[in-house]
């Protein structure tokens, strides 16, 4: 999911919840939120909660830009 303006910093963060309904969810997943790079590239990864019954993964973000859900 892409956010514009891209790089616009939070004076605190939010939290960013994603549907993973479509993902390949691996047993006992870890999952984290990546920020990543227009050309795909990680350039950050943040600590997640993922709730398999609703089929979620929710993280704080600081800034708008893009982001995946990583396993």
């Amino acid at each position: 999911m892409s956010f514009k303006p891209e790089g616009l910093h939070f004076y605190k963060a939010a939290g960013l919840v994603l549907e993973s309904t479509g993902c390949l969810t691996p047993e006992n997943a870890a999952p984290s939120v990546v920020y990543l790079s227009p050309s795909g590239v990680i350039l950050e990864t943040i600590p997640a909660d993922y709730d398999s019954h609703w089929k979620t993964v929710a993280a704080p973000i600081s800034h708008f830009s893009g982001y995946a859900i990583a396993f």
